[in-house]
């Protein structure tokens, strides 16, 4: 190559160089965005799915990205411990070209990672059987049981979250006011001794 068309190769890729970049950015970018519309658009369960378990990642929230899916038709399950899991799942529905995603666990507010990874090993050895079993399995404290309780997790059990709440707090209260009922006796009883 003589030294003219090395001139000329060169003028060119420096003008290329400039928009070269954007062009090729650009193009990747489309294709993206035209691989997610087409996923959103005719496997919007599935679509949801990948978001969920991928998450945080993207500028949405979980919730923002469950109504979207709802507003879609896609049916969003609430966390269970006894039919979901850890990671989001998909659940047959009546329609098998239209899954429901059932929400996991990791998505519960208010737990800590390690209670998470005590409900997920608990989970493993064998599914649970109960509110019960998952408390005492788990060894979950009063606090987090309600955080799931709040959340749905125990409805396949216990349906209605405050009667979930109410069950798993329940035994609490009852020690409050039978300790209560104590005390109101034993000052009557000092009040009639001084009358």
């Amino acid at each position: 190559m003589n030294a003219e068309n090395a001139d000329h190769l060169i003028e060119d890729l420096h003008g290329f160089a400039n928009y070269g970049f954007p062009e090729s950015h650009a193009w990747s970018f489309a294709l993206i965005a035209y691989a997610t519309a087409y996923l959103k658009a005719h496997y919007p369960a599935e679509f949801l799915l990948g978001l969920l378990n991928s998450w945080p990642m993207g500028f949405y929230p979980p919730a923002t990205l469950v109504h979207d899916a709802r507003r879609s038709g896609v049916e969003v399950r609430g966390p269970c411990l006894r039919d979901g899991d850890w990671e989001c799942t998909l659940e047959d529905t009546d329609d098998p070209q239209r899954p429901a995603v059932r929400v996991g666990w990791n998505h519960i507010k208010g737990l800590s990672k390690r209670t998470l990874q005590s409900i997920r090993d608990a989970r493993i050895r064998s599914p649970f059987a109960g509110v019960e079993d998952v408390i005492h399995r788990a060894r979950l404290a009063r606090t987090e049981a309600l955080h799931l309780a709040r959340a749905g997790a125990f409805e396949a059990w216990e349906p209605g979250r405050r009667q979930a709440a109410w069950g798993r707090s329940a035994p609490s209260v009852m020690y409050c006011r039978w300790r209560l009922h104590g005390v109101c006796r034993s000052m009557c009883r000092s009040l009639k001794a001084m009358s």
